[in-house]
């Protein structure tokens, strides 16, 4: 004769070792049906071993909900006999059954309260599960659950020291999925975001993608969500080529939601940047823009505007992001416009000491911005002469943009014209060296600046490769 214990153990031993003998699965339509006449002999710790072996078993064996509805309307009345393991076994096994089985969601207003009442019993682990758990169920039974979740929260400080870095991911998911709805959880975030910071390193690449939209949906709520976002993005280079779609859309929106709010704070304290500080914001809005375009256009008008007061501090790098921003942006943050011509002064001031890299980004940005801001021919005369002692230490990719935005420029920068003949010298002596890109950006300089020579090399270069 089998037991309620036999019952309620049977099932937990075959989806124990569903791995390794699935032979066992063929047990469970009996098993199932003894569970259904036995229930109400069944202690509650049974049920409970039940409830989380037919989560465990319902994809392998369907069957096993035929019980489900049975246990779930017994526990009502066992609940209170719970230890927290069953408790947290319990509402684990409902938020996992609740779609495949609807039946089970009589359990949870009795499952729910005794979570509550006992949540300050639960260890970390089933602090971590319930949590989660509430977070899955909280359309089901929205005021019951949220009081839950409180409860629960409540007691996440004091137990989030032992939890594994799963459990933390699942703290923070579930904190930030109710959407503010939950009272008083900062200092649970606190506490969650200052372990996820700690055990960064132990995050699966899953984990680490819920992590950082958890903390894009509670960025504000505690300064330890910064410390923890820092920790999580160090760790996705390592990891990331191992995570899921899903993982991958939930890292994009969440540094999607992290640049609006940035780039809303840049606005408005735009006044409050370093020279440096402006120069960084407009290389970063090049890279950024199609992240958040509304948030991103405030922050370049408000930087722009603001590049008039502190060019003279740039050192020759933030001058040449600046440059460099500048004619990216040119096309769709109009508003970058007006800080160009006080760049082109400063950058022809400091033109000579520039590096040959530097030199030859803003000949590129004055090729671009011309038409758009013509002030920007400024800064070219100085920039060309400054090319001289330069031309040796170009790379061959620098070579041809400096070929080609001379060629761009020798209409409206006649000056620029003094640098041409040491550039046609040094690569016609290197033109099989040149990458195909180089080398057809060169060929149509070449011909725009009649330099036949030239011309003549790169195309017999080009039917050379076919």
């Amino acid at each position: 004769m089998r037991t309620p214990s036999k019952l309620a153990g049977r099932p937990c031993e075959v989806a124990e070792l569903l791995d390794s003998d699935v032979a066992k699965l063929s047990d469970v339509g009996s098993l199932a049906s003894g569970v259904v006449e036995n229930a109400m002999r069944m202690s509650s710790s049974h049920l409970a071993t039940f409830l989380w072996a037919a989560a465990k078993l319902q994809g392998l064996a369907p069957e096993v909900s035929t019980a489900v509805a049975a246990v779930a309307e017994t526990i009502r009345s066992k609940v209170k006999d719970m230890q927290p393991q069953d408790l947290s076994n319990c509402l684990g096994a409902v938020a996992n059954l609740r779609s495949v089985e609807p039946a089970v969601l009589a359990a949870l207003p009795s499952l729910v309260n005794c979570v509550a009442r006992s949540s300050g019993r639960l260890n970390a682990s089933q602090t971590a599960n319930c949590m989660w758990a509430v977070s899955i169920l909280q359309d089901a039974m929205p005021d019951v659950l949220l009081t839950a979740a409180a409860a629960i929260a409540e007691h996440i400080p004091e137990k989030v020291d032992g939890m594994q870095p799963q459990e933390l991911s699942n703290c923070f998911y579930a904190i930030a999925k109710s959407e503010g709805a939950v009272p008083n959880v900062s200092e649970a975030i606190s506490a969650i975001a200052s372990s996820i910071a700690k055990q960064s390193d132990g995050l699966s690449p899953s984990h680490l993608a819920t992590c950082l939209w958890a903390a894009a949906k509670l960025q504000g709520l505690a300064p330890e969500v910064s410390t923890a976002v820092a920790a999580v993005a160090e760790s996705i280079p390592s990891k990331v080529k191992d995570m899921q779609p899903q993982d991958l859309s939930n890292c994009l929106w969440a540094v999607a939601k992290f640049v609006c709010v940035i780039a809303a704070q840049v606005a408005r304290k735009a006044g409050s940047l370093s020279s440096a500080d402006c120069g960084n914001c407009l290389w970063s809005a090049v890279k950024l823009q199609a992240a958040a375009p509304v948030e991103i256009a405030a922050a370049v008008a408000a930087v722009a505007g603001n590049i008039p007061n502190k060019v003279e501090g740039m050192m020759r790098q933030d001058l040449t992001n600046s440059f460099w921003a500048a004619a990216k942006l040119m096309n769709t943050e109009v508003a970058v416009l007006p800080a160009v011509p006080t760049l082109a002064v400063q950058v022809a001031r400091v033109a000579r000491k520039m590096s040959p890299s530097q030199t030859v980004t803003c000949l590129w940005a004055a090729s671009m911005l011309q038409d758009a801001a013509a002030d920007v021919l400024a800064a070219v005369h100085d920039l060309a002469q400054s090319m001289a002692d330069k031309v040796g230490r170009l790379t061959h990719q620098q070579l041809s943009l400096s070929l080609w935005a001379a060629s761009r420029l020798q209409d409206s920068a006649p000056q620029v014209a003094c640098m041409v003949p040491a550039l046609a010298t040094r690569m016609l002596s290197e033109t099989a060296g040149l990458r195909m890109p180089d080398l057809r950006n060169a060929l149509h300089a070449a011909v725009r600046l009649d330099e036949l020579d030239l011309e003549t090399a790169l195309l017999g270069e080009l039917f050379r490769r076919g």
